[in-house]
């Protein structure tokens, strides 16, 4: 049994050698632990997520956001969508 440590996070590359010569590469892929993910991530839905404007009929609502999307603008099918989903 062995014990590897790594000190960044993402993708690491583990190199076994072995017989002669001989390699095996392992990959990992290190995070942080699941509950400071979950705090991150709770964090940012809440400041990127979330429109904040009163004018609008859409105020409070959230909506996903996507990388792909350019700086400021929203997918406005998703918004309606939400929006248009009855309450209890």
């Amino acid at each position: 049994m062995y014990r590897a440590r790594f000190k960044r996070l993402g993708e690491n590359r583990l190199t076994v050698h072995y017989a002669e010569g001989r390699t095996m590469p392992l990959e990992f892929f290190v995070t942080e632990p699941l509950e400071t993910l979950l705090r991150k991530r709770a964090a940012f839905i809440v400041t990127h997520q979330q429109h904040r404007e009163p004018a609008k009929w859409y105020d409070g609502l959230y909506s996903l956001w996507d990388r792909r999307q350019p700086e400021g603008e929203t997918c406005w099918a998703r918004i309606i969508l939400a929006a248009s989903i009855p309450t209890p």
